[in-house]
């Protein structure tokens, strides 16, 4: 199987999920640092990016951030100017649900083999 991912001139994939790590305010500059799940193809290449020369104009920011320069590991940051151009939909996730406490599921126990996928399917569409 053959994918053709669009890659925007900003080096990031077109309909594609970005986690943000971190956001910060150093001196008036408010910075995100995202994550391509796939580790690499598709990391901003604008401001702030791994090769921007904002770090070096900034080093204080550099260093506060213990920014090392260059890596296609699919971690970058952007400034929040650009990522409100550059984003056109954002989804959020609840992170806080502890899946382990929080969610219950009541097993159909008289459907032995298919009591599981009975009663997450009973879950989802209730």
């Amino acid at each position: 199987m053959c994918c053709n991912w669009i890659i925007d001139r900003n080096g990031l994939v077109s309909g594609h999920a970005y986690s943000i790590l971190k956001v910060v305010n150093i001196n008036g500059i408010k910075l995100l640092q995202f994550r391509n799940p796939w580790g690499r193809s598709g990391e901003y290449n604008g401001d702030w990016s791994d090769k921007s020369d904002k770090w070096n104009q900034n080093p204080h920011i550099k260093s506060t951030l213990c920014f090392n320069g260059e890596k296609d590991d699919g971690i970058f940051w952007m400034e929040y100017k650009d990522f409100m151009l550059n984003v056109k939909a954002m989804g959020i996730c609840n992170r806080s649900v502890n899946i382990y406490t929080d969610i219950n599921m009541r097993i159909e126990n008289e459907n032995t083999y298919c009591g599981p996928t009975i009663s997450c399917f009973k879950g989802i569409f209730s």
